[in-house]
C-alpha cells in the first residue's frame, strides 16, 4: 500500500479545515449586534403609541371617523394630494376626524417637547401603529395651519408649524424607513399650508418662520441615519423569526409568512444575509448624505431573502430631498420679503438676504436659481430631481419640473398649473 505525502495530508487537512469553517459559516447566529434602545422616563413615543390605539379604537366605534380615516388613507401615499385642495366630499368626510381629533391635540402637542424614542421593536414581524395615525395627523395639522392662514392668524400658523416640526424630529429619531416617510410627510403638508401664506407674513413673522425653519434643519435626522435603523429592523426580523416567535399572521407582508412557513431563513445562511443587510446599509447610508444628483446608484444585495426585504430608499430619499428643498426655500423666500418689507428693494442675490446657510439646494448641493424683476418680484426655485433648469415651471404630479416655495394646484379645469410663480 503506498503511503501518501505529507504535502498531500496537508492539503487534506486545509481542505477539510476549510470545509468545516464553511458550514460553520453558513448555519453561524447572526453576528451583527443590534444596540438596546435607551428609553426616556417620560416618552413622547409611549403616548404616541396610545394614541394609535386611540385611533383604532376610535375607527371602529365610529362609523363617521372610520370613514375620514379610510379617505385620508386613501389620498395618503400618492403624490397628487401635494398639489390639490380636498374636494367638498373629502371635506366633508375629513370632519368627523378634525372633530374627534381635538379631545387628543392637546396632548400630543403638549408632548412635542418631550424626548421621544418610539417603542417599535427592531423587527417587522410587530405591527407598526402609529402609521395610520401619524397619516390623519399630517392631514388634520395641516387643515389647522390652512384655517390659520384664511384667518389672517400668522403667529398661530407659525407656533403650530414649530410644533409640527418638534413632532417630525421625535418621530425619526432612532426610528427606519417607516419613521423617516412619516417625518417627511408632516414636513411636506406644513410646507404646502405655509407656502400658501407667504404672500401675507410681515417682516417679523418672516424672521420668525426663518428661526423655524433653521431649527427644523438642524434637527433633522439624516438619511444616514435612519438607513442605519432600518438595517437594525431588518436583522431583527430575522433573529425573530429564527427564535420562532408566535405572532399573528401579517397580510400586508406575504414574504416574511413565506420565510416564517418554510423555515427557509435557517438553510441560506442567516448570518451572511445579516452581514450584508448591514454593510449595505453603512454604503447606502454614505451616499444618501450627499446630494440626490451626486449620489451613486446603490447596487441590490444578492442574498435571496435581503432581496425580499431591503429597500434602496429610492422613495424616501426623493421625498426626503423635496421636504428639504422646499423647508430651504421657504426660508430663503421669506428672507427676501423681509429685505423688500423693510428696504422697500429686492436683496440682488440670497447671499446679500444673509441666509447661505438656506440657500443649499439639496439636489444639486449648489445654490438655488434666485431671480428679480422689479416689475414681477422674484423667481426662486431648485432644478429638482432631474437637474434640468426649467425656469421654474414647478412639479407635476409626476414629480418632474423645478421644486418652488409654492407647490403647482389643480385648476377647476383638471389641469395642473405648474407655470412658474414670481412672489412678491
Amino acid at each position: 500500500m503506498k503511503t501518501m505525502k505529507p504535502r498531500t495530508w496537508v492539503a487534506i487537512f486545509i481542505v477539510c479545515g476549510a470545509l468545516l469553517y464553511a458550514m460553520y459559516s453558513w448555519f453561524a447566529p447572526i453576528d451583527v449586534v443590534i444596540p438596546t434602545r435607551s428609553y426616556p422616563p417620560q416618552n413622547a413615543g409611549d403616548l404616541y403609541e396610545k394614541l394609535a390605539l386611540w385611533r383604532q379604537q376610535r375607527e371602529f366605534n365610529d362609523p363617521a371617523f372610520r370613514e375620514g380615516i379610510r379617505a385620508i388613507r386613501d389620498q395618503g401615499d400618492i403624490d397628487q394630494w401635494l398639489h390639490r385642495k380636498l374636494t367638498p366630499e373629502e371635506e366633508d368626510k375629513l370632519k368627523p376626524v378634525i372633530r374627534r381629533f381635538e379631545e387628543i391635540r392637546p396632548l400630543y402637542l403638549q408632548a412635542a417637547d418631550q424626548p421621544c424614542v418610539m417603542p417599535n421593536p427592531y423587527n417587522m414581524m410587530t405591527p407598526n401603529r402609529t402609521f395610520i395615525f401619524f397619516l390623519a395627523l399630517a392631514q388634520v395639522e395641516e387643515w389647522h395651519m390652512t384655517e390659520a392662514a384664511a384667518q389672517g392668524d400668522h403667529r398661530k400658523l407659525l407656533d403650530n408649524a414649530l410644533i409640527v416640526y418638534k413632532i417630525a424630529r421625535q418621530i425619526s429619531h432612532q426610528g427606519g424607513r417607516i419613521n423617516g416617510t412619516d417625518a417627511n410627510r408632516l414636513l411636506l403638508r406644513t410646507s404646502k399650508a405655509l407656502s400658501v401664506s407667504l404672500p401675507d407674513l410681515s417682516a417679523s413673522d418672516s424672521e420668525k418662520l426663518i428661526s423655524h425653519i433653521r431649527q427644523c434643519l438642524s434637527e433633522k435626522t439624516p438619511l444616514s441615519e435612519i438607513a442605519r435603523h432600518e438595517s437594525y429592523v431588518i436583522v431583527g426580523t430575522y433573529q425573530a423569526i429564527l427564535r420562532e416567535q408566535r405572532r399573528a399572521r401579517s397580510v400586508q407582508r406575504p414574504a416574511i409568512d413565506r420565510l416564517w412557513e418554510t423555515k427557509q431563513l435557517r438553510w441560506i445562511s442567516p448570518r451572511l444575509a445579516a452581514r450584508e443587510v448591514f454593510s449595505y446599509y453603512q454604503h447606502r447610508g454614505a451616499e444618501l448624505d450627499k446630494p440626490l444628483l451626486k449620489q451613486k446608484p446603490p447596487s441590490r444585495p444578492i442574498h435571496p431573502t435581503n432581496i425580499q426585504f431591503v429597500n434602496d430608499f429610492d422613495y424616501l430619499n426623493r421625498r426626503d430631498r423635496l421636504a428639504e428643498a422646499q423647508l430651504r426655500l421657504i426660508g430663503c423666500a421669506a428672507a427676501v420679503r423681509a429685505i423688500k418689507l423693510k428696504t422697500g428693494r429686492y436683496p440682488k442675490t440670497l447671499q446679500e438676504a444673509g441666509i447661505q446657510d438656506l440657500n443649499v439646494d439639496p439636489y444639486t448641493g449648489g445654490e438655488f436659481v434666485y431671480k428679480v424683476n422689479p416689475a414681477k418680484g422674484f423667481l426662486l426655485y431648485s432644478v429638482g430631481a432631474d437637474g434640468n433648469d426649467d425656469g421654474g415651471k414647478r412639479l407635476d404630479d409626476a414629480m418632474l419640473g423645478d421644486v418652488a416655495p409654492t407647490l403647482a394646484e389643480w385648476k377647476p379645469d383638471d389641469t395642473l398649473d405648474t407655470a412658474p410663480v414670481w412672489l412678491k
